[in-house]
């Protein structure tokens, strides 16, 4: 390897400073100020492509260079150092493209700012995660063909993307889905009778997501002491810090070989 020593003539320079940048791929320490330009072009590549063509128009002197596997050969010192002026302005060039940033697109508004027209929700169905789980069982609960208050229902759900998952069993086969837009819902519900009520909550959140597993029963009428069927609905909530939307909700019921966890039985 090239290496530069105090005193050295300008071309020796030159060719350090390329060998250097090619290893190392930055500046040398002691180059921080241009040796022919002392006043001026300092921390400069302008300088230092000046000081190369200037060294590579007066010498033609040949060098001696490693290629590797202790093989040597001979080099034009002006095309050396012309080279290397090549690897200066290819730095240069890579330098300059990155220090002009390219300016970042605007992002797009999230689902929810997107939707400026969605219903409102009460603040008091919103609040917590028990309060919006009661605020849907008690939307959705009603008798057949009496309207129910389906802009509170809405009102509970992430804009456009909310979802009610059921899971269907099979006597004969594996286990599906069904999987329901909160219009596909309404339409399906809106014409039945029954009273869910929540059971039990098992929560865990992290920053702004909620999942909450909830046990709960579907009565006849309101005032039945004896359910109808009994399940656990899996919940995945959003906290955009103000209040709870609801993701989706994910439901299994409850059946002999299958039957509520104790810690949600109660």
């Amino acid at each position: 390897m090239w290496k530069w020593k105090p005193g050295a003539e300008p071309r020796d320079c030159a060719v350090y400073l390329g060998f250097y940048i090619h290893r190392y791929g930055v500046w040398p320490e002691e180059y921080r100020v241009c040796p022919l330009f002392p006043q001026g072009f300092q921390d400069s590549v302008d300088c230092w492509s000046q000081m190369i063509f200037a060294v590579g128009e007066r010498c033609e002197e040949f060098i001696t260079v490693s290629i590797g596997n202790g093989a040597k050969r001979k080099m034009a010192m002006k095309t050396m150092i012309l080279a290397v002026a090549m690897l200066m302005m290819m730095q240069s060039s890579g330098a300059q493209q990155q220090a002009v940033a390219t300016p970042r697109p605007t992002p797009a508004p999230g689902v929810i700012a997107s939707h400026p027209d969605w219903p409102t929700a009460n603040p008091e169905d919103v609040k917590s995660p028990e309060a919006i789980i009661q605020a849907l069982s008690d939307t959705i609960s009603g008798e057949g063909g009496k309207p129910r208050d389906w802009n509170r229902f809405k009102s509970l759900f992430v804009p456009g993307s909310g979802r009610m998952i059921i899971v269907r069993h099979s006597k004969t086969g594996p286990a599906d889905l069904t999987i329901l837009s909160t219009d596909d819902y309404q339409a399906r519900a809106g014409n039945q009778t029954f009273y869910e009520k929540p059971i039990g909550y098992e929560k865990q959140s992290f920053g702004h997501m909620t999942h909450v597993y909830e046990s709960y029963a579907i009565f006849h009428t309101p005032t039945d002491a004896t359910p109808q069927a009994r399940g656990v609905n899996s919940w995945e909530l959003m906290n955009d810090g103000t209040r709870y939307w609801i993701l989706q909700v994910y439901w299994d019921t409850e059946r002999p070989d299958n039957p509520i966890p104790a810690v949600l039985a109660q």
